[in-house]
């Protein structure tokens, strides 16, 4: 007997591998909309194989992660150069000096001017057959087992590493640590979000799981803005842009550890949630087959 939850998470990324075909059909270029949607389907996709590999298909689920891993990466380069000049934008918006305002004008014109990869690349060649391979192994799988097995293998399981894997980057936590828990973060919202509606009056919060996501995505962001205005620093001799990259590169320092408190606050009470908790909320549902 196939299991009815099972069942949804496959129906769910076969409609996801759909979607990234028909944004792929006769397109010749991306915008930076359809980049970032790219990019998005492919996490959600590693996420549910990442929940598939619990249920005896872990030499399936890791074929197709590193497939979709490919995939990410060549887009990887457009859309790296789309967040830097967003990151930068924001920026802008938190400040009112005039001579930070001033320092991002000059960091963005020098970004315009050395960045070559584009905002709005051609569609690659290899990107639609990423997609159509994946969709042929979520249709090819074999769906066998009950709601438990999903629940207690999969979720649960997941549920208490992720929960872990919290608890000590919020006691000891270094940057990689944190840019981990950003994609485990989201991979569990990944996962609970073909779920539906179903569990907005459980103990299980997604739009506050959703909230901390965003919030490890900003500061990830900001992060790697520092990082990328660092190592330009200590190749120009321009002094008047080595003055402008070390105004914004302190503009980003003072935002990134506000929304670090941010994040820690979020996860902590993200976290709270206990295994049992998420179990007996998803034993729950009563999913149609």
């Amino acid at each position: 007997m196939s299991s009815p939850m099972l069942e949804r998470l496959v129906a769910v990324a076969c409609d996801q591998d759909c979607q990234a075909l028909a944004s792929l059909m006769d397109q010749q270029q991306l915008t930076p909309e359809q980049v970032h949607s790219l990019r998005v389907l492919i996490k959600r996709q590693r996420a549910l194989w990442q929940l598939i590999s619990t249920q005896g298909e872990s030499k399936r689920a890791q074929k197709q992660d590193k497939a979709l891993r490919a995939g990410a990466r060549l887009l990887a380069a457009s859309r790296d150069r789309q967040v830097t000049e967003e990151t930068l934008a924001t920026l802008k918006q938190t400040t009112r000096r005039d001579y930070e305002l001033e320092a991002l004008e000059r960091v963005m014109a020098w970004l315009a001017e050395e960045q070559s990869d584009p905002v709005a690349p051609p569609v690659p060649e290899a990107l639609p057959l990423v997609f159509q391979e994946d969709l042929d192994a979520w249709q090819a799988l074999k769906r066998k087992g009950e709601d438990q097995d999903v629940i207690r293998k999969g979720y649960v399981t997941l549920y208490r590493q992720l929960r872990q894997q919290a608890l000590e980057t919020l006691s000891e936590g270094k940057d990689e640590d944190w840019h981990r828990l950003r994609r485990d973060v989201k991979y569990l919202l990944y996962q609970l979000e073909p779920l539906g509606g179903t569990l907005a009056d459980a103990e299980v919060d997604i739009k506050r799981i959703r909230k901390l996501g965003s919030q490890l995505g900003d500061l990830h962001d900001l992060h790697m803005l520092g990082d990328q205005l660092k190592r330009r620093l200590k190749k120009t001799g321009d002094a008047e842009l080595r003055e402008a990259l070390v105004c914004v590169r302190q503009l980003a320092a003072r935002r990134e550890e506000r929304v670090m408190t941010e994040c820690r606050q979020r996860t902590r009470r993200v976290f709270e949630l206990k295994p049992k908790m998420l179990r007996q909320a998803l034993e729950q549902l009563a999913l149609p087959i």
